[in-house]
């Protein structure tokens, strides 16, 4: 009987898991709607932050002034006797604060324009970064990193800042995304990325890395070191 019962187990066909049973999906939410939380809390950050910061007041904002208007307060930074700042990071400011005031008459609505614009360009940033981490690691990761740039009180000061710093920050979002783009595809180990789009990628990363540097803050390397 033994005997039988161990044949007839043998024999019986493998049980099929049932089709109907709910299967598990990856959360992998997609750019559409990461951005607009993002970009409302962004704008309301630019309308309604303070500027906590002496350095940005005096050393940026009122230089910007300066390129446009043609007057302003400057400090012994960007006097000719010593040199230390350049004015190449307010430039690339200054043309769109330029096109801003062409069509807005007053200087207060050209300072919150350059503002906005900050916040949109951090939020879309923040956004391709945390849809990237979700193709990459995992749709939990994407959002977790979502949901702390979201609700960080440092970003919300930090994205409408006129800062070099800021402004490296945003080329450290841009890097590590491009980044990501170019681990997306499984290579080799050791083998030269020589697919077309994993080079523009990896060129893209260090194009961003090389802009924060130079116009922005230069221990961003340091941040850099891992790609």
């Amino acid at each position: 009987m033994a005997g039988r019962r161990r044949r007839a187990a043998a024999a019986a066909p493998p049980q099929t898991p049932d089709a109907k049973a709910p299967r598990f999906v990856p959360c992998r939410p997609r750019l559409a709607l990461l951005l607009p939380p993002l970009l409302a809390v962004r704008l309301y950050g630019a309308l309604a932050s303070p500027i906590t910061d002496c350095d940005e007041a005096f050393n940026y904002w009122e230089p910007l002034h300066y390129l446009l208007y043609g007057r302003g307060l400057q400090t012994w930074e960007y006097s000719p006797v010593f040199g230390l700042r350049s004015y190449a990071y307010l430039a690339l400011h200054a043309a769109f604060a330029r096109l801003a005031s062409s069509v807005l008459r007053s200087k207060v609505s050209v300072f919150l324009a350059v503002r906005c614009a900050l916040g949109c360009t951090s939020a879309v940033l923040e956004a391709r970064l945390a849809a990237r981490t979700c193709a990459w690691a995992s749709g939990e990761a994407g959002v977790a990193l979502w949901a702390l740039l979201l609700s960080s009180a440092g970003m919300w000061h930090a994205a409408v800042a006129l800062l070099p710093s800021s402004f490296a920050m945003l080329c450290v979002l841009a890097a590590w995304t491009a980044w990501m783009d170019a681990s997306l595809p499984a290579l080799p180990a050791g083998s030269p990325p020589a697919d077309r789009s994993v080079r523009k990628a990896y060129g893209a990363a260090i194009f961003w890395v090389a802009a924060g540097c130079l116009l922005g803050w230069p221990f961003l390397c340091v941040l850099a070191a891992p790609l």
